[in-house]
């Protein structure tokens, strides 16, 4: 009798995308319900003001506010120097770097990220504003007609 190749001890076990999920180390963060809202809120009158413009075919202003938008972000990258990721934690740090050097990097890298979220805070909504604008001027049109 022939031995079956596919025996149930021989499989390895697939862990499931959850558990895996569940698993990796997370920092939890409580949503900024009001800061959310305060984004959408002046994203949205944002929108109302340049689709009032735009209804009375003065094109130009969705390329000043797409302008208007790109400068804070590209200030932002300046500013925070392109680092852009999670503040490293000291461990992560080279070695050969002393517990004082490490502790001014973070340090130094928390004052950046400070410094450029107020240019963040302005971009957000300009960025809303032009998403609502092309999605109801381009989006709409295009597959709803």
């Amino acid at each position: 009798m022939a031995k079956n190749r596919h025996n149930k001890q021989d499989k390895p076990k697939k862990a499931s995308v959850m558990k895996t999920l569940k698993s990796l180390p997370y920092e939890k963060t409580k949503f900024k319900w009001k800061s959310a809202l305060k984004y959408l809120g002046v994203g949205f009158l944002l929108y109302a003001v340049l689709k009032v413009l735009l209804l009375l075919d003065l094109r130009i202003f969705f390329v000043v506010y797409e302008i208007l938008a790109g400068i804070p972000i590209i200030a932002y990258v300046i500013v925070v120097r392109g680092r852009m990721g999670k503040t490293p934690t000291p461990e992560e740090l080279p070695d050969e770097w002393s517990p004082a050097e490490k502790q001014s990097f973070i340090d130094e890298e928390n004052a950046l990220k400070k410094k450029g979220r107020p240019l963040l805070m302005v971009a957000l909504p300009l960025l809303i504003a032009i998403m609502m604008a092309f999605i109801t001027e381009y989006f709409f049109p295009i597959y709803f007609g």
